[in-house]
């Protein structure tokens, strides 16, 4: 449904089970034709949620120096993208604000 759409998938966490429903996240390039795909395919689609996509270097440590640097509190999930990028979700949006900020990507 996504291919059919245009809809490139950029990352992609999961699917997981979570009270015996499959979750998982997708960093498209499209998210609300990604959604209407996705519902009109027959998949429950809960939320659309804005994301932290930054450059991160491939050396030990470069994780932890990152969370520091962007004043994580409260990371829901991170994963890799398919240019190496990390993908950060966080459960309060002020927060996310606030590490764009000290990470420079506003």
């Amino acid at each position: 449904a996504l291919g059919e759409a245009g809809i490139n998938i950029n990352g992609l966490s999961g699917p997981s089970t979570v009270d015996d429903l499959l979750v998982g996240h997708l960093l498209v390039n499209d998210p609300d034709v990604a959604r209407t795909a996705l519902e009109a395919a027959g998949v429950r689609v809960v939320r659309v949620q804005d994301v932290l996509v930054a450059d991160i270097e491939d050396r030990p440590g470069a994780l932890a120096d990152l969370y520091e640097k962007g004043g994580f509190l409260s990371v829901a999930f991170a994963y890799m993208t398919t240019a190496g990028q990390i993908v950060i979700g966080m459960d309060h949006p002020d927060q996310l604000v606030d590490a764009r900020t000290h990470l420079g990507l506003v």
